[in-house]
């Protein structure tokens, strides 16, 4: 069986798209698979697979219509297309993720660690349907939690539109120049984290505020361990990828992924990392 994915950024670049990545090509290869990895466009990739005649495409979908023509010309030749997170148009089954509600749990965290009526900022991330819907429940979620949000976390000054560590310095000096002194913070993920830590160590201010982020990855659970960072919610991406396999069985068109764990300084101990959850390695299935 053949099964191609084609992920929203290329191996190597994102640790929590890997992870994904690492727990679907476990779960295909149980199921006497192989997954392979392409790096290109959705569209162009999907033809591509087309073309090799593969049994099944996944797709992470990050804008709803993208490749709709590509794939409705999978199905056609009978390709199973499976997404995480649902396009608009059909596709053979799709896993859903609770990325507004995990936004209500990032500012609900945050909140139980202040004031009502506190100051916060969000930052946000790229125009892409899973962040969008995660900021979405990051303000919803304060609001209903008596927080003051001081700015508009989709203004592009404001989010990390590249969605990985390293690019986003300028927007964090700027929110933190603009807006603070504020009393808390919210980082849709926590590869964006990893700049805003930085930050905070070279201007002295390590600690002055609790911060929370999305995704549970290894370098947030050690940003919590050294007082850098308040909580992360692990979203279980090894799990989502395993649970994506899992529609090559057949069965339900939708499935919904589980809501995660927070982890903050009370429950480290518990948190087992993206890489002995899904050891599988993909570094030898990556194509162009």
């Amino acid at each position: 069986m053949k099964v191609d994915f084609v992920p929203f950024l290329p191996p190597g670049l994102h640790p929590g798209m890997d992870a994904l990545a690492r727990g679907l090509a476990r779960g295909v290869s149980e199921r006497g698979g192989e997954l392979r990895l392409r790096t290109g466009p959705m569209g162009e990739s999907v033809r591509a697979s087309i073309g090799e005649g593969v049994d099944a495409i996944y797709l992470f979908v990050t804008d709803p219509l993208e490749a709709e023509e590509e794939v409705k010309e999978a199905l056609a030749e009978g390709i199973r297309v499976m997404t995480f997170h649902r396009p608009a148009y059909e596709v053979t089954a799709s896993v859903l993720v609770p990325n507004f509600y995990q936004g209500v749990e990032l500012a609900t965290q945050l909140a139980r660690r202040l004031e009502k009526r506190a100051r916060v900022a969000i930052l946000g991330g790229p125009e892409i349907l899973d962040d969008e819907e995660l900021v979405l429940g990051c303000l919803d979620g304060a609001r209903r939690a008596g927080l003051e949000v001081l700015n508009d976390p989709f203004a592009s000054q404001y989010r990390n539109l590249e969605d990985v560590k390293g690019v986003s310095g300028a927007v964090v000096e700027r929110l933190m120049g603009d807006l603070y002194p504020f009393d808390g913070l919210i980082v849709f993920n926590d590869e964006t984290l990893h700049d805003v830590v930085a930050y905070l160590k070279e201007k002295s201010l390590s600690g002055s505020f609790p911060i929370v982020s999305r995704n549970g990855s290894p370098a947030a659970i050690e940003s919590i361990r050294q007082g850098l960072s308040t909580a992360t919610l692990d979203y279980h991406l090894p799990e989502i990828g395993a649970l994506g396999a899992g529609l090559l069985d057949g069965g339900e068109a939708l499935v919904m992924a589980p809501a995660g764990q927070v982890y903050n300084s009370s429950n480290l101990e518990k948190a087992i990392s993206w890489e002995v959850r899904a050891p599988f390695d993909i570094s030898l299935n990556v194509i162009s």
